[in-house]
């Protein structure tokens, strides 16, 4: 547990003497909250209430237990007050990265438990040698196909970052709550595979969003920390009032006092939906204590094309404040437009260049609408001196055809943008399109055919009710025990092992041979099954939609390698293919959608 920050007057007759920087003054907020909420806490073992006149010659007041007659009349007795409640919250250490490998290999090897002969990919090796070897990190964009292994890049990038730039924790950002309980259990793998510094190395975590309750896996970590910490017994020790002190143990553990939805972002290790950092840009009550969590974390954010309009201008700013305190964030997309991409690196670094702004002599004293009077203008002038050089920076850069390259790494070395063209893996998968007819006897017929041999089959729907009609059809003709529906009306509890159940059905680990992937299966669903869901269809059908949401689509099927040359998929499976409908009829003009399909329209 780390000590309490213990200054004296020279130190703080010298803090007196500075101008907190915007960046500086909102940390020290937060910090100042915490602080607060700290010394509020009146529980027996914290700061009870103490009587201040205690009638000693009162009989009651024989009953009076030790925390009733606190001594708060010295500083010896403040100071013991103190020391037992600060033993008390049991406030973790900062996460410090440890024993990271130098090689690559070794890194994945230990990670992520890679099979024996298997070796990272180049876009996973490109991200790691930028994280490592880039002057001053900031910003890195991971553009690469559905299932190149993004999202252990990330990881293994994250750590380094975190060594380097003194972070104390990860924050891994997702756009639903489906595919945030997903990547929980990801990262949680990931975290028992990290090696610990000692035993007072804590790795705290937290998963944020409306239902976490209901993971089970989160559910699991919470009891085992309970049961940790009931453990500890009092007689093990002489200290009256060190109830939750022991030994801190090496796996991944739920802090009692970062509990909540205030203070659990503060954990370590934060798995949430994307709005969490978004808050971080809005003004409401305690953002501060947000950005305080989020300053001292390597950042990710996933699917970071998935958000429309109004949550991107959101997110720029979370990205500029972030950038501002020069926090490393890692964006990964599969689909994300050139455009958005400059926009989010231009976010950053905005942001990253604000923050050098120095304060003008002349301003010292006067006053705060001084201060931001100079600093919009000096904004403006460095906006302008510099925005030629940007231009032509990228200028040069495309002189590689950055532009068309796939997968491409961006990143930021101080006020720089890069981009890096990665090699392809070589893991390339021709999928067969074709268009079919949107009628209730064609989807049958399709999947009659498909399904002669057996295989599991996906059909995304772009509505609610396109889904359930979908459902109930091919329920009617295959018999309900082959079909399972999921979308987003489903009552949480509902959807959550709905999609429990896929990801263990459908998943990696589940094979024909071990038993655990059906002979036959019809899922159908929504948007929900487009993203971060790691499942694999034998084939797929698909309302149409927007090219990048189809491309998303398209990483649901062959997802997983099924035996040699996929002999272990069923034989008229083993080519990937993906059938559109949604289309009602052409015309001069293009295609007319189907009512309810054609995205939403």
């Amino acid at each position: 547990m780390p000590e309490p920050l213990a200054w004296g007057d020279e130190e703080w007759e010298l803090l007196s003497k500075k101008r907190f920087s915007a960046q500086s003054a909102v940390l020290a907020t937060g910090l100042v909250i915490m602080a607060d909420w700290i010394a509020s806490d009146s529980d027996a073992d914290m700061f009870p209430l103490v009587r201040v006149h205690p009638l000693w010659e009162d009989e009651e007041s024989f009953g009076m237990t030790e925390r009733e007659y606190d001594d708060i009349q010295s500083w010896s007795g403040l100071k013991r007050r103190a020391e037992r409640a600060w033993a008390c919250v049991q406030l973790p250490h900062a996460w410090e990265p440890a024993d990271i490998p130098s090689s690559c290999q070794d890194l994945f090897s230990t990670r992520f438990r890679l099979p024996e002969g298997a070796h990272p990919r180049p876009v996973q090796e490109q991200a790691v040698r930028v994280a490592r070897n880039t002057d001053t990190p900031g910003l890195l964009i991971i553009e690469a196909p559905m299932g190149e292994g993004k999202t252990e890049a990330a990881l293994a990038a994250a750590e380094i970052l975190a060594q380097r730039t003194g972070r104390g924790g990860i924050c891994v950002a997702l756009p639903t709550m489906a595919t945030t309980d997903a990547m929980f259990s990801r990262v949680h793998r990931w975290l028992d595979a990290l090696p610990s510094r000692d035993s007072t190395d804590e790795k705290t975590v937290w998963l944020a969003h409306g239902k976490a309750k209901l993971n089970d896996d989160f559910q699991g970590i919470i009891a085992a920390s309970c049961r940790h910490f009931s453990s500890l017994s009092q007689d093990d020790t002489d200290e009256p009032y060190s109830r939750k002190h022991g030994e801190i143990p090496p796996e991944t553990v739920i802090s009692d006092w970062l509990w909540g939805r205030k203070k659990g972002a503060l954990a370590n290790f934060l798995v949430c939906t994307v709005d969490q950092v978004l808050m971080g840009a809005l003004q409401m009550k305690h953002v501060v204590l947000r950005q305080l969590a989020m300053a001292n974390k390597v950042v990710i954010v996933d699917e970071c094309h998935a958000y429309d309009a109004y949550m991107r201008e959101y997110l720029k700013m979370a990205l500029e404040w972030l950038g501002s305190t020069r926090t490393p964030v890692i964006l990964l997309s599969a689909t994300l437009p050139e455009s958005q991409r400059e926009e989010m690196a231009e976010a950053y670094l905005k942001g990253w260049k604000d923050s050098k702004l120095e304060l003008p002599s002349e301003a010292k004293h006067g006053g705060i609408r001084e201060l931001k009077r100079r600093q919009l203008a000096a904004k403006t002038e460095k906006v302008c001196v510099n925005a030629p050089k940007l231009v032509q920076e990228k200028e040069n850069s495309s002189a590689r055809n950055v532009s068309s390259a796939y997968p491409v790494l961006t990143y930021t070395s101080d006020t720089e943008i890069k981009h890096m063209d990665v090699k392809p893996s070589g893991r390339s998968m021709n999928v067969r399109c074709q268009i079919v007819d949107d009628s209730d006897e064609a989807l049958i017929s399709l999947l009659d055919r498909l399904l002669e041999n057996g295989g599991c089959v996906g059909v995304i729907c772009d509505t609610v009710g396109r889904a359930q009609h979908a459902a109930k059809l091919l329920g009617d003709y295959f018999g309900s025990e082959y079909v399972k529906l999921t979308h987003s009306r489903f009552m949480d509890i509902d959807r959550m092992s709905n999609e429990a159940e896929l990801r263990q059905l459908l998943g990696p680990d589940s094979t024909v041979g071990n038993g655990g992937r059906p002979q036959r299966m019809i899922v159908v669903g929504t948007q929900v099954l487009e993203q971060s869901l790691d499942i694999d269809f034998d084939a797929l059908v698909t309302d149409i939609a927007p090219v990048d949401l189809i491309m998303q689509r398209l990483g649901r099927v062959h997802r997983h390698r099924r035996g040699d040359n996929e002999f272990d998929r069923p034989s008229l499976l083993r080519g990937a293919a993906c059938y559109i409908r949604g289309i009602a009829f052409w015309n001069d003009n293009g295609p007319e959608f189907a009512k309810g399909g054609g995205c939403g329209i």
